[in-house]
């Protein structure tokens, strides 16, 4: 008698260990295409006003998603949510630049309607810190900017924990529900791609 084929119409079961990984690796394109836009509009900065195009984009999607998260988190499922940083850090760094956002422009976001969709557009926005240094880098070396930063660096010394502790409440996650783990990969994914769009030539901006 052959083997019992898996049954398609049931999710993948992840062990906790493997989890990371594994949603690491299912959006490692979209992940990747976004990586090239910002790394592209990087190498355009050659003033302040550059930086803040930059970081504008940034502001309008994280303070629009972050507001889009707010009422499926809490301090249950992520205990230090509160003293994670959050988008008023890009509007302060934002103020250096003296780039100026014309109004609230309409801004594309993912699917969120549970905590398991939330904590998914977390992965996304508390992994970007963790680039923040080569950012960082890349503005003081090629571009001459040495202020507005607060952002990027995150949480200082304490990034690396930080990030393995959310990691692990994320985990923790995949007891609750079978069908957890898809729902955080594809909102992931779909938060990398939805930042994308901010990203694409006809979206533009305005300056003083």
């Amino acid at each position: 008698m052959g083997a019992i084929p898996p049954d398609s119409s049931k999710p993948p079961v992840y062990f906790k260990s493997m989890f990371h990984e594994a949603i690491k690796e299912a959006t490692r394109e979209a992940h990747q295409h976004l990586e090239k836009q910002v790394i592209l509009q990087l190498k355009q900065i050659r003033t302040p006003m550059d930086y803040g195009a930059l970081l504008s984009k940034f502001c309008l999607y994280f303070n629009a998603l972050e507001q889009k998260i707010a009422p499926h988190i809490n301090t249950e499922s992520l205990p230090d949510y509160d003293q994670r940083r959050k988008a008023h850090r890009l509007h302060d760094d934002l103020a250096t630049t003296g780039f100026l956002l014309s109004g609230h422009p309409a801004v594309s976001l993912p699917v969120i309607g549970n905590v398991y969709h939330a904590f998914g557009a977390l992965y996304v926005m508390e992994g970007s810190v963790m680039g923040g240094g080569i950012i960082i880098k890349m503005l003081k070396e090629k571009c001459g900017i040495h202020e507005g930063y607060t952002f990027f660096q995150g949480y200082g010394d304490h990034t690396p924990a930080m990030w393995q502790y959310f990691i692990g409440h994320m985990n923790t996650l995949l007891d609750s529900n079978a069908g957890a783990a898809a729902m955080m990969i594809d909102s992931a994914k779909d938060t990398f791609e939805h930042f994308s769009i901010l990203f694409q030539p006809h979206e533009q901006e305005t300056q003083l």
